[in-house]
């Protein structure tokens, strides 16, 4: 067959595929203007309250997960005492809630979902580092303990705080620190271990703490105040020339604030 005959059957074959082409394409752009139009259909109405309502609160997950993650960390160093209490409240999480909430937060910041999610004891081990408020040297005494963790609190000379029991304390001291904030005056301690008390006082096992009242406009509200701070496994009794506050914990009860933060 001469080679001149062949162009008309090329030229023809060339003219099938290209309007084959052009078919395809104008299917495709008719299916997807249809897809358009489904949408446009659906989510065309006019924007009511309630969806930006919606909208702000799909908003909200990232935001405050990322804040919620720089206050732990902040925690660390802002306020030990209270990190500790946050990280023991976390090792009662069970397991298996420890896989909904890394899952929901995968879906949330859009990565793959966790192949292990972080377990209690994790944060069981962060609250011991946290408890022992650093440096946990061996000759880290109770006064240097004290020093170190509650720098704002004063501490009258003569003092005795070696042997108190920390975590017993702890609490106690950072809630008459709020106390003394709000109330606008200096947070001054005048007896520990130290000094003569009752018989069978808790000075003596070294969880009671003498705060001075003298600066205070109204000794008798500061008092209730911390009361109030510290719940019922605490009694703060005042006294003609101080506050006295001592860890008291009542039998049985599931709220200890000690067994519960502290472990």
């Amino acid at each position: 067959m001469n080679w001149l005959t062949a162009i008309p059957i090329i030229g023809d074959l060339i003219g099938k595929w290209q309007d084959g082409k052009a078919a395809k394409e104008s299917n495709r752009h008719a299916q997807e203007m249809g897809t358009l139009n489904q949408f446009a259909a659906e989510f065309g109405h006019g924007r009511t309250w309630f969806d930006s309502l919606v909208d702000g609160i799909n908003r909200l997950p990232r935001p405050v997960i990322v804040s919620m993650l720089i206050y732990y960390l902040w925690l660390s160093w802002g306020d030990p005492v209270y990190f500790a209490k946050v990280n023991t409240g976390l090792g009662t999480i069970p397991e298996a809630m420890w896989y909904i909430i890394g899952i929901v937060i995968t879906f949330f910041f859009g990565a793959r979902e966790l192949q292990h999610t972080r377990k209690a004891n994790g944060f069981k081990a962060a609250a011991d580092a946290a408890l022992s408020l650093i440096p946990a040297a061996e000759n880290y005494t109770d006064t240097e303990w004290f020093a170190d963790t509650f720098p704002s609190v004063q501490v009258k000379d003569g003092v005795n705080l070696e042997g108190i029991n920390r975590a017993a304390l702890a609490p106690l001291v950072s809630a008459m620190l709020e106390v003394c904030r709000a109330e606008g005056s200096a947070c001054v301690v005048t007896s520990a271990k130290d000094g003569k008390h009752k018989t069978g006082s808790k000075h003596y096992d070294g969880e009671a703490l003498d705060f001075r009242i003298w600066h205070f406009d109204d000794a008798s509200r500061a008092a209730e105040k911390l009361q109030t701070r510290l719940g019922k496994d605490y009694d703060v009794v005042l006294e003609k020339t101080h506050i006295h506050a001592e860890y008291d914990p009542k039998t049985n009860n599931p709220s200890n604030p000690v067994e519960r933060f502290y472990g």
